[in-house]
């Protein structure tokens, strides 16, 4: 792609290129300030990552799932003696 360019030619568009990508970055990133390599060196590679689960296995949920479900289906099914009128 770049064979025809001579070694100067081709060390400039090189650095013209990545300069642009560099100023596209700063353009995206706004007015964020970077937090600096010591910073960024001295966190902790081993932290674990915020997940969006729950701490709860799985069966935990389910299980709680089909126990609110039957309880609401067996009140739904007690009989209403409200308007019972004895004989």
């Amino acid at each position: 792609m770049w064979t025809h360019l001579s070694k100067a030619e081709y060390k400039q568009l090189c650095s013209r290129l990545s300069a642009e990508a560099i100023r596209d970055a700063h353009l995206k990133r706004k007015s964020k300030t970077t937090l600096g390599m010591n910073i960024v060196l001295s966190e902790n590679v081993r932290k674990p990552r915020f997940t969006k689960r729950g701490t709860r296995l799985y069966v935990e949920q389910t299980a709680s799932k089909y126990f609110k479900l039957i309880k609401s289906c067996t009140l739904s099914l007690k009989p209403d003696f409200t308007g019972f009128q004895p004989i």
